[in-house]
């Protein structure tokens, strides 16, 4: 689960997370599709070992856009700016979810 909290009218929700993915050009399915992560529970963190190509990708939860991270890959936030993937190839991509400006991305060449 992930809380959404809005402190403007003193509330929060919280999101049930089934399953993360990437998704963007540098992945398979492009922008129409999710490439889906499965929890690594030694490492704490979603992965999957992929392809990927020149291009930009995200994060986002449950196949939607409710939830979707970006940023920098040291830093990603909540809807933050698409991330950049500069060389084709195989990756172990990492996503390390823990709160805004501690979450992170670590990708692998394979």
């Amino acid at each position: 689960y992930r809380a959404v909290v809005n402190l403007g009218n003193m509330s929060y929700s919280l999101y049930k997370i089934d399953v993360i993915g990437i998704i963007g050009d540098a992945t398979a399915n492009g922008w129409d599709g999710d490439t889906d992560m499965t929890y690594n529970s030694d490492e704490l963190c979603w992965e999957v070992v992929t392809t990927l190509k020149p291009g930009s990708l995200k994060f986002r939860a449950n196949h939607d856009w409710t939830l979707s991270w970006g940023g920098t890959f040291d830093s990603i936030v909540s809807d933050g700016a698409n991330l950049t993937v500069a060389s084709p190839g195989a990756y172990r991509v990492q996503f390390f979810l823990t709160y805004d400006g501690n979450s992170h991305a670590v990708l692998t060449r394979q």
